[in-house]
């Protein structure tokens, strides 16, 4: 719209002719790729009922689906041509975006007597309203992967959550703490949700900082060696804890995977068992008779002053 009077715009300028060549430049690019690409009409009954899908075009891969020449497709019915495609919805599919003028992708189950569990991605575009473009992508491969996947994570979860060692997941710049199971749920005396608001550091007597940079040789050297700290619980009691810690990758950040270990109770008994030796050994020295203790091959392990001074050795 413009004002009474007003001088009319000059028109648009039309848009430039394709370069020539074009045209076989994208017949090649859509038979190099991976889908399978049909162009089929849309034939209508005089009421308008759609009863048939005629082939316009093909790339090559549909082709070789097919298992004709391209032009040996023209003007076949589409479901003649690729007659297992009835069972997979196909028609169903094209009709709607026929009416609906509106594009449709389905990933489904596209099974064949060689291949059972084949999986396909289809999309069908309108072209205009009497023609639909249809591309098909074998997707089993990736689909069994990702179901690989999934099935490995949910092993690795029940083995998190069922497992009886404490375990803790936190990432490895923050220090926070990413989840944890429910044994140390029940090991530390917090909530699992309060756990995932702490920083693995308010376990020790350390700050984030020093956490990170222990924790980082830690996982650098594998994991495979335990070391000694002395965590807290949430009633205030001092836990000595062997901590194996390695590194992995969880939602692309590096997360430090810390499985605990209870060992107070061995700690405490080898204190008492060093105690005991050092008492056993201040008697033994102070001791005027002398004392040797041999091996069972008689080979001489331990003595005290007395011995020496009383067998001049």
């Amino acid at each position: 719209l413009r004002p009474p009077g007003a001088a009319a715009p000059p028109p648009a300028p039309s848009a430039p002719p394709a370069p020539a060549g074009t045209a076989p430049l994208l017949r090649a690019m859509v038979d190099a790729g991976v889908d399978a690409i049909v162009i089929a009409r849309v034939v209508r009954t005089p009421a308008g009922a759609i009863t048939d899908l005629v082939v316009l075009d093909a790339n090559t891969r549909a082709a070789a689906i097919a298992g004709r020449g391209r032009e040996a497709m023209a003007g076949g019915s589409l479901l003649a041509l690729f007659p297992e495609s009835r069972a997979w919805g196909l028609w169903e599919q094209c009709c709607a975006v026929a009416a609906t003028q509106r594009p449709l992708e389905r990933t489904l189950a596209a099974p064949l007597p060689d291949d059972p569990e084949r999986w396909v991605q289809r999309q069908v575009i309108p072209v205009d309203a009497d023609t639909v473009a249809i591309a098909s992508r074998d997707v089993t491969a990736r689909l069994r992967q990702q179901l690989a996947l999934e099935a490995s994570e949910a092993r690795h979860r029940q083995l998190f959550e069922r497992n009886g060692a404490v375990q803790l997941l936190a990432d490895a710049h923050s220090a926070r703490l990413v989840d944890v199971n429910p044994a140390a749920e029940a090991f530390y005396g917090w909530s699992r949700e309060t756990m995932r608001g702490m920083h693995a550091s308010d376990l020790e007597a350390a700050s984030p900082e020093q956490w990170r940079e222990e924790m980082a040789r830690l996982a650098e050297e594998g994991g495979g060696r335990a070391v000694l700290r002395e965590h807290r619980t949430a009633h205030g009691a001092l836990r000595q804890v062997e901590a194996h810690v390695g590194a992995v990758a969880l939602a692309g950040r590096r997360v430090l995977h810390i499985v605990v270990q209870d060992v107070s109770a061995r700690v405490q008994a080898e204190r008492r068992l060093r105690e005991s030796a050092a008492r056993f050994r201040a008697v033994i020295a102070g001791m005027r008779d002398g004392v040797v203790v041999h091996a069972a091959q008689a080979t001489v392990v331990a003595w005290n002053p007395a011995a020496v001074r009383i067998l001049g050795l």
